[in-house]
């Protein structure tokens, strides 16, 4: 599983997970799909939208596993000039 933790100076467990659950897309292997990339899954009124957590290109030739985190919808018009 891949997943950000906060741990504590003193090595113990994760102080802080943001979400307990994960999710996770199995894709064809995509050069593209970096950490921090945002998805939009779905058509409206039920899309989705998440947030690269994490990748595997390794396991296994020609696939990826992505792990994601479910975020809220970003504004991604055009800025005013």
């Amino acid at each position: 599983m891949l997943k950000d933790e906060i741990r504590s100076r003193s090595r113990m467990d994760a102080l802080y997970a943001e979400n307990l659950k994960s999710s996770f897309f199995i894709t064809p292997a995509n050069e593209f799909i970096r950490k921090d990339t945002y998805f939009v899954v779905g058509e409206k009124p039920l899309q989705e939208y998440f947030r690269v957590t994490g990748y595997d290109l390794q396991s296994s030739e020609g696939i990826e596993y992505v792990t994601i985190d479910p975020v809220y919808e970003f504004d991604l018009t055009a800025p005013p000039e």
